[in-house]
């Protein structure tokens, strides 16, 4: 299956062969939420992450300033999602933690 990032009303979703889903903001909500064998969904966040909606680019979506200089960057691929934090400087955080979700 083809891997896409596309925009449905303010959400960005990730289709590829892990049927990955990316939120709309980068806040709040899980930012990645993968379907499970069996129904059920693993997701993950940002902790203290701002409320900015992601760019959308194809397979990409980077959520500019998530966090004081630095920007993510989430690519659906078919095996499921790759995240990378980008860092603007020495001066960006050094550690981050990203809660995890599971539903069913």
């Amino acid at each position: 299956m083809g891997v896409s990032l596309g925009s449905t009303s303010g959400t960005a979703a990730a289709a590829s062969g892990a049927g990955a889903a990316a939120s709309g903001t980068a806040a709040g909500e899980p930012l990645v939420e993968l379907p499970l064998p069996g129904g059920g969904v693993l997701g993950w966040s940002l902790a203290g992450a701002a409320a900015v909606t992601p760019v959308v680019d194809g397979a990409t979506a980077t959520y500019r300033q998530v966090l004081p200089g630095t920007d993510l960057e989430l690519v659906a691929r078919p095996d499921g999602v790759k995240e990378t934090l980008i860092l603007a400087s020495p001066q960006a955080g050094s550690a981050w933690v990203f809660p995890l979700a599971m539903q069913g």
